[in-house]
């Protein structure tokens, strides 16, 4: 063969090997063949840009499964050790003055099992229970997605319900208002042009509420979610959304009284591109609480909404800008709400102020009390990208309880972080956390962390 018959057949190889029948050794060859043939491979108009896009996939698809994975390794010197985390309320308390915290770890795996189905999985940290020292590894999704016809998707197993932040709902590592949800469900997605609907059946019975002795009851179960987004053009999006928990137990707490933790929260929100890099964004959200719920919050019924400036780097030059307020009755079960109340969800809570990334973090809804009045939540946040390795951020949050007996919170961050190659980031940040000296506060005073956080992603 001539070296353009030899290119010919190295560029089919790359466009048609079977990927589930391929081994190291036939991918490293092949990267040799084009090494040696590269320029051939330009002649026939198989450019560099292709050829090295090819060999990525090929790397990536070895054997039919992909394999990447990200590591958060904090080390942490914190003023003080008894405001950093609702697990210092435990016997046996991991939250110390000074920690070195494997903060996160995932390993993504995912494998195409044919033309229409994959199978996806990550493994990673779970929550540190009472009295356990650290967390434990568990295999935190697992699914099968299945195309349908009509631009239709079934996805059935345990998967994440995170629709804020797919909606740029959320700015940075704060959590969502409500969802961020795992669940073990039957998910169908259909997209007819502009719109697009899911709807998910899911079924909860890892959790359960604490009773009289302290002592944790199960509560099982069913969720029905459901989400309709729609573009109506290039600047404007709309959509509802919806989350119903509905209990199928009935384990009694104590004599007479049996759990009602039925939840559903609905949903409505808009965001308009005012400008190329700058947009507008808001959400409300009404909420109904079955009557365990309700017993705890003192209403069985609340409503929460947001309003949200996102101006990107581009428009200001200098910095981004995320601006931020909203409202939220006291008496609402969100998503940092949960915990307190051990519903049968491991949640994040959504502004984890100071301590943000930290499983034993703060979070400025600790004092938030229960019952009549509404919070306020308002924040800023800025990010300076100064070269592709270098960035500056900064950022402001501060809740006002609506209670003469509890103080305000507020907190700030500071922090540069340096990507010292596309695999490493190293993050060094200083944060201030401040509760006030309320009567009813279940923290006071203030606290301030150093935290050097080094990110690998592979």
């Amino acid at each position: 063969m001539t070296r353009y018959e030899t290119a010919a057949f190295i560029a089919r190889a790359l466009a048609g090997v079977d990927m589930e029948n391929a081994t190291a050794e036939d991918v490293e060859l092949l990267k040799k063949l084009v090494t040696e043939f590269k320029d051939e491979l330009n002649t026939i108009g198989f450019k560099a840009e292709k050829i090295d896009s090819s060999l990525k996939n090929l790397e990536n698809d070895i054997g039919g499964w992909k394999i990447s994975g990200e590591l958060l390794f904090d080390a942490k010197f914190t003023q003080d050790n008894d405001k950093n985390g609702w697990y210092s309320d435990f016997e046996g308390t991991i939250a110390g003055k000074n920690e070195f915290d494997l903060r996160g770890y995932r390993m993504y795996l995912s494998k195409k099992i044919n033309e229409t189905a994959s199978f996806s999985t990550r493994l990673g940290l779970g929550p540190v229970l009472q009295n356990n020292t650290s967390p434990e590894m568990f295999w935190e999704l697992y699914y099968v997605s299945i195309k349908l016809p009509g631009n239709s998707t079934l996805i059935v197993g345990r998967d994440e319900v995170d629709w804020e932040r797919e909606m740029g709902l959320i700015q940075g590592d704060n959590y969502a208002w409500f969802g961020d949800w795992w669940h073990n469900q039957i998910r169908f997605e259909k997209t007819w042009g502009a719109t697009n609907f899911k709807i998910i059946i899911g079924r909860n019975n890892d959790g359960g509420m604490k009773g009289s002795d302290d002592s944790i009851v199960p509560v099982e179960q069913f969720t029905l979610q459901a989400n309709l987004d729609h573009s109506f053009n290039e600047k404007f999006r709309a959509g509802l959304l919806g989350y119903g928990f509905l209990t199928d137990s009935e384990a009694t707490l104590e004599e007479g009284f049996e759990t009602d933790t039925d939840l559903f929260t609905y949903g409505i929100y808009a965001m308009y591109d005012i400008t190329h890099g700058i947009a507008i964004k808001g959400a409300l959200y009404a909420q109904k609480q079955g009557d365990s719920l309700a017993a705890v919050t003192g209403d069985d019924s609340a409503t929460a909404w947001r309003a949200l400036v996102d101006i990107k780097q581009d428009v200001l030059k200098f910095t981004s800008l995320w601006l931020e307020y909203g409202q939220i009755d006291n008496s609402m079960i969100w998503n940092s709400r949960l915990i307190s109340m051990n519903h049968p969800f491991w949640i994040r809570p959504p502004y984890m102020g100071a301590y943000s990334y930290s499983r034993a973090g703060a979070e400025l809804s600790h004092n938030q009390p229960y019952g009549e009045g509404t919070s306020i939540i308002a924040g800023i946040h800025a990010s300076q990208q100064w070269s592709e390795k270098l960035r500056t951020y900064e950022r402001f949050y501060y809740m006002d309880f609506d209670n003469d007996r509890v103080d305000d919170a507020n907190s700030w961050s500071v922090g540069i972080a340096y990507r010292y190659s596309p695999a490493i980031e190293f993050d060094l940040s200083y944060n201030v956390i401040d509760y006030g000296y309320g009567e009813l506060n279940d923290r006071n005073g203030d606290d301030s962390l150093v935290r050097f956080r080094t990110h690998v992603f592979f």
